[in-house]
This record gives C-alpha cells, structure tokens and sequence, in this order.
C-alpha cells in the first residue's frame, strides 16, 4: 500500500489493511450458518456483518450440546453470498450485457436444427416457452445452473477440503458463463459436506430470485429480473445426495432410469440390455420419495426429496446433467487406461512393459495445439492426469500410439467410444449426428463385456447411454460441464495461503475479486491503460494486431514471395508491397501459424480444417496492410479416414471422423482468405505414420 501510494502525489489508497478492508472486504450479502459439531443440527443463521453471538446450546433434545460461535476458526459453520449483487457486479461491464441472450428468442427452436449451445435443447425449450406464456415484457428472464463439486486442499492443510456451490448464467456464450462462475455458497472442513444442510439455504435464495425477482441498476438502464434454476451440473456420488437416490454402489442409482445393476465380487455392475430399463419420471419420483419418507427405506433407490425440487422450473430428473469430466474422461477413459496397463500379463488387452516404454517414447515427440492447454506427459504419471489431459489421451493420442501395441479388435472397440463421444462433442451438431453418436456408444457398451469381462461394466459406463439423450435436452456436451466449475475450485483454492482461518481466506478472496473488478471498471481510462503499459516489462510485450475480430500476433516482416506466391497473388489482383508476412493469428479461438521447426518448440498450430472440410498446412500467413486483408499460403493434405474409426461414420460422412491418417501433402501451394479456416488440428507425425485429428469445439480452455 506504501508503494503504491508513493507512485502518486498524494494518497489514493488507505495506508493500513483495516481500512482497505472497509473499502474492499465487503461483508454484504454474506450469510454464517452455524450448526451443531457434534449432530449437525442447524444451530444459527446470521448476516456475517452484524454477527456476533458467542455460543448456543444445540436445540436437539439428545444432544444439548455447547457450541461456541465466537471464534470463526473453531465453530462449525458453512458460508452464503448474496447472487444479485454477484450478478451486478458481472453485468456492470457493458462488453458482457450487451451479450446475454433473450431466452424467448429460442423457444420455437425445430427439433431437427443443428444445436450449437444448451439454447438448442429441449429443456432449454420449455424454459424458453414457459417464461414466454408469462407474457410479461417488462421483465428480464434468465436461467441459472448450479454445480456443487467438492475438492481437497493441498497438503498441509490437515485434511481439509472445499465444496463451492456455483452458479452459472446460461444466457452469456459458453466461454464467458464458464469463466464469470458467481459463488452461491461455501462449505469447508475436515468433514465431507452435508448437502441437506448446505442446499436448502442456498434453493430458498434461489426460489426467491425468480418470486418476487429482483432489480439490477446499471449506469444507464434498469433490469427487472426474474432467474430460474433449471440444472445442476455434479459428479454421481453428490448428483445421488442432491437427487436424493441411491449412490452409484446401491440399487437404482441411475438419475434417469430404473436401472438395478447387481453385485459382482466387490464391485457393482450394470449389465448391457439391448433395451434401457423404463425413464425415471417426477410423478412416479416425488410418489417413491414420499413412500421412502414414510417407511424410513429406499424406494427403487430413492431415499428422500430432490433437494432442488423446491426451486421453480427445475426439474427433478432432466434438471441432472450427464458430466461428461466425471463420466467420460475422469470415469471410463481412466478405467479402461488402467485395465490396459494392469498387472495381469494374462489378459489379451494388456500392453507389457515393452509396449508401455514405446508408447512412452512416441508421447515425448507429441507438439500439440496451444488450444489443448496442457501438456502431453507420459504414462507413469497417470495417477496425476487430470480430466482434459484424460480427454486429450482419447481424442487425440490413443488411437495414434496403441496400434501395435493393442491388438486391433480391442482398438476398434475403443474407436467406437472415441467416435461416439467426440461427435456428442461438436461444435455444431445435428439430430443426425446425435443418433449416430448414440449407435456408436451403444455398441461400444454391448461389446465391452465380451472383450474385457463382467468387472468392466462399470456405472460410467451405464452413463455413457445417456449422453445422447442429455445432448438432445442440453445441447453438445460441452454446454454444461464440471470443467468450468473445476477451474472455479482451483481459483478458491488459489487464496488460500495458511491452514489457520481458511474460510475467512476464502471469504475475503471472494469479496476482494468482486470488488477488484468494480475496480477495473471505475479506473479504467486511457491514461491508467498507458501508465500500466509503461511499467510493463518489455520481454512480455507482444505486438497484436486486431482486424475484424481476427488477431495478428507477433511482429511482422516483408513478405519475400516465391515465384509461385507472386502467381498466385497476381490472379488475386493482390499488390505484394503493401503485404507483409505475421507468424500467428486468433481466430474463432483458435490460434494458426506455420510450424516453428526450432527443435525446442512445444506448439503446432500448422495445421487446419477448412470450412469445405478440407485439411491445409499452413506455410505462411499474409497480411495485406492497404486493403486490410488476410491470406493464407498453404498446401493441400491428402488423408484418409483412420482404420480405427467406425465404418458406420465413414459411410455417413467422413468428415466428421474423429481421426485421420497423411497419406501426402500437394506440392502445389494454394492461396485461400483467411475466413475459410475453421479450427485447428493436432498433428502427430510418427514412424509408423502421420495421424491428423480436427478439434470437435474449442471450449478446451478451463
């Protein structure tokens, strides 16, 4: 604070932390609610700025016991926020208001028409119709996801752990509701968290945001709000409390069918039948909780009441979301990675020290995309991969590195999920599509039991059978997703610096973020941007040029054209001395550029699908400095679908195959606008061949 104060003539921040706190901790909004450390029995619920009882003896009649609530760092207590405020403080910025969608717009969405977001779904649809038969122009109508996902502090922390409850707004692009998460609610402790303590606060703020709803003051217009709660994004064991069912290793645990499964050895299963077992429904759910209540038992599965049932529009059985982190890269990608490097050299899918040390080799070459995010590492550190470093393993490793390794019968089975999910994972993405997907992920589950055993029909694996299902109610999978929520954990537990007083760390850093971006806003000007440039280290300044909404990144140099370019840029009626060459450009989210051939270089971005679904290596990037027009030079790849991608896919169309192999790359350069890139391929060029492999979206970002 010193320091900053002597940049300036006079002060412009408080001089002692107790009066930054008044400025930037605020406590508004924020709720304590203590309950009994030895029952559980909800004790207290108080606004944090005015707290200040000292104990209260529990009013449970067997317990009676003394809690002291004086000491934050001693007393059993769980945290709310305050969601308007939250949502103020995010719609404050004009950039992002100015892109929340009117749900109205969507609800006479055809059922056949290619969905691109959760908007294009059938539940989103039936939100977007209810709040139209409202009728009520003057109110602002949004919809809300909540996600609640527990996650270990780090090691020092004696055991403790975090359970966030957050809320996303749906109406804002996928990439913007994924990064502004607002925080509903906090539990934190040795112990796992008690969803039917922590929820019913949170849903009774929820239920009031849609009845009476609330206003929002910006600078230059008023909303009148109304929000919903219409799903809940959460792993199985917490999505079974939440519902109130069964968890995954008793009878029907399933969210949305009445599947049994039986006990096999020490482990559930889940049997494939040709036909899925009858659809939960609300009517015959909210009949067996009530019967389960009554007579103390499970009732196929269920034990008590949704504990979201209570909020408005949400519903007990669709509102659940198929999580594709937990179910599909977390769930099955890591189990079957796990049976094929087990310790039984007598099963025919185990790949042997030998295979395992080639595979190992053949990783360490990988350059990938600066869009995969994270690094390629080998498999002796499969125990610390996280879900998209899972998720990269089958989309783009797998069917690469086990050829020769796995024998082709267990490779085509795995073809089928890699296909299977990854066209449940497009970006754009027909009803079509979708049954095709659904084939695919069907098969994969009919044949597992035969290759691999009974032990591998695994719960995640009954999942799988309701992805297509999800994606026709919620869009492509990628719309509602843990991974935004797991990226939301990692920033909490980001302030968190001493196992002394944690919630109070992780209270403060939630006010002092809020506050921060009020702060942004109200000093942002050209000259704090100019004095914040000027103290900028010069080895981290990168030249970016904006045109359009394409970025040239890197500084550019002249552009000396071959023979060939200048034909080429002679047809186009293209002067070359007003062109020069950039290394790198942002489109879409994606990143392209001609591959560095340094061997330190951990990136490539050089390769790319067209919009008329061709491939191109991409040689150089032109920017015509006159007209304002980009070009790409390249050459054209000649590939061929993998022999591990199913048939079926082929024959429908084979440009949505999940991988592809080089056969050649045209000597013949060819010169195309830059708007005819579509996304970025990972490229894996090895002895035994050069595999391509088109990302499905690019929300591959948290």
């Amino acid at each position: 604070m010193k320091f900053v104060n002597s940049l300036f003539d006079s002060n412009v921040v408080p001089g002692t932390r107790y009066l930054l706190d008044q400025y930037f901790y605020s406590k508004e909004g924020m709720r304590y609610h203590f309950f009994c450390s030895a029952c559980t029995k909800m004790l207290l619920s108080t606004p944090a700025a005015t707290h200040s009882e000292t104990q209260i003896v529990c009013p449970n009649p067997s317990c009676l016991k003394v809690n002291c609530i004086s000491d934050l760092q001693k007393a059993s207590f769980f945290v709310t926020f305050d969601l308007p405020y939250q949502l103020k403080l995010l719609l404050d910025n004009p950039s992002i208001r100015s892109k929340v969608v009117n749900p109205i717009d969507f609800k006479s969405e055809p059922e056949d028409k290619v969905m691109r977001d959760l908007y294009h779904g059938s539940s989103y649809r039936s939100f977007a119709n209810y709040v139209h038969n409202l009728s009520d122009t003057a109110t602002k109508f949004l919809s809300l996801s909540l996600s609640v996902d527990s996650a270990a502090l780090c090691s020092g922390f004696s055991g403790q752990s975090i359970c966030p409850c957050f809320i996303m707004l749906n109406e804002l692009p996928p990439v913007i509701r994924s990064k502004h998460l607002l925080i509903a609610g906090l539990w934190f402790g040795v112990e796992k968290e008690k969803l039917d303590l922590f929820l019913p606060p949170i849903v009774k703020h929820l239920t009031e945001l849609s009845s009476p709803g609330f206003s929002l003051h910006f600078r230059d217009v008023t909303w009148n709000v109304k929000a919903f709660l219409i799903a809940c994004i959460a792993d199985s064991v917490a999505r079974c409390d939440v519902q109130g069912i069964h968890a995954h290793r008793g009878d029907f645990p399933c969210s949305w069918c009445l599947c049994e499964g039986e006990e096999y050895v020490s482990c559930r299963i889940f049997p494939y039948t040709e036909i899925l077992p009858p659809p939960r429904t609300i009517e015959e759910l909210l009949q067996d909780s009530r019967q389960a209540e009554r007579e103390n038992r499970f009732v196929r599965g269920v034990k008590y009441m949704c504990l979201l049932a209570a909020a408005p529009m949400f519903h007990p059985v669709h509102g659940f979301i198929c999580d594709q982190m937990h179910a599909k890269d977390e769930g099955t990608t890591k189990a079957f990675l796990n049976s094929w490097l087990g310790e039984d050299g007598k099963t025919p899918y185990y790949l042997g020290q030998p295979n395992i040390r080639k595979i190992n080799r053949l990783l360490t070459q990988v350059k990938i995309p600066r869009e995969l995010r994270k690094g390629v590492r080998t498999l002796k550190h499969l125990s610390y991969f996280t879900g998209r470093e899972l998720e990269n393993w089958s989309f783009f490793l797998s069917l690469a590195v086990l050829p020769g390794s796995l024998p082709d019968r267990f490779l085509k089975h795995w073809g089928l999920y890699v296909q299977g999910t990854y066209l449940l994972l497009l970006s754009a993405i027909h009803s079509d599509v979708v049954n095709l997907g659904e084939d695919l992920l069907e098969e994969f589950c009919r044949k597992t039991k035969g290759l691999y055993g009974r032990h591998m029909m695994r719960f995640n694996l009954h999942i799988l059978r309701h992805f297509a299902e999800n994606c026709r109610r919620w869009g492509p999978l990628f719309a509602l997703s843990a991974y935004a929520c797991e990226a939301g954990n990692q920033r909490i537990k980001n302030q968190v610096h001493d196992c002394n007083g944690v919630p109070s760390q992780i209270c403060r850093g939630v006010s002092e973020d809020n506050a921060l971006s009020l702060l942004k806003d109200s000093c942002d000007s050209e000259m704090t941007r100019s004095f914040a440039k000027s103290i900028e280290p010069k080895s981290h300044v990168n030249r970016v040029e904006l045109v359009g909404k394409i970025e040239l990144k890197g500084f550019p140099k002249a552009f000396k054209a071959s023979e060939e370019e200048k034909w080429h840029f002679n047809e186009l009626q293209v002067n070359l001395l007003d062109c020069v060459e950039f290394p790198l450009l942002k489109k879409d989210g994606c990143h392209f550029g001609p591959g560095s051939s340094h061997r330190q270089s951990k990136t490539d971005n050089s390769y790319a699908k067209l919009q008329n679904t061709n491939i191109v290596h991409i040689a150089k990037i032109i920017f015509n400095e006159r007209t304002k027009d980009i070009w790409i030079v390249g050459n054209r790849v000649r590939c061929e679908p993998s022999p591990y991608c199913p048939l079926k896919v082929v024959r429908y169309d084979c440009s949505l195959c999940c991988q592809y192999v080089l056969n050649s790359i045209d000597e013949d350069i060819i010169v195309f606008d830059v708007n005819e890139l579509s996304t970025v391929c990972v490229s894996l060029p090895f002895e035994h061949g050069h595999y391509i492999t088109p990302m499905p979206n690019i929300f591959n970002m948290y």
